[in-house]
């Protein structure tokens, strides 16, 4: 027996709620997906850098591989998807190497 003024809900509208819960935390939710630089020399002066992004990050996660400075571009960049990532691959020229020179990543600090 229900007191006067309180219904009893029906229980499709229970289950509408309790999906509509989940799927907005589903929506909220961030799952773990790394990023991914890898840079291998490939001869003296010379290296193939590929860089792996999810291709579903949070807003504002934007990360960018910074090079060193005696390092430059050679040829074009080559976009692909790989599984759930984005994969970014191009050479580099470095005057002397890669040893002892620091590269950073951009955005670190705002993932």
């Amino acid at each position: 027996m229900t007191q006067p003024g309180i219904h009893a809900a029906h229980p499709a509208r229970w289950l509408f709620a309790l999906w509509a819960l989940l799927a907005w935390s589903a929506a909220w939710s961030h799952t773990f997906a790394p990023a991914l630089l890898e840079i291998r020399e490939t001869g003296p002066g010379h290296a193939l850098v590929r860089w792996k992004q999810p291709a579903i990050r949070a807003l504002g996660s934007g990360l960018f591989p910074i090079m060193p400075d005696n390092c430059h571009e050679r040829g074009e960049h080559y976009t692909d998807s790989e599984g759930t990532g984005v994969v970014e691959s191009w050479e580099l020229e470095c005057a002397g190497g890669l040893t002892g020179h620091r590269l950073r990543l951009e955005g670190l600090a705002d993932s």
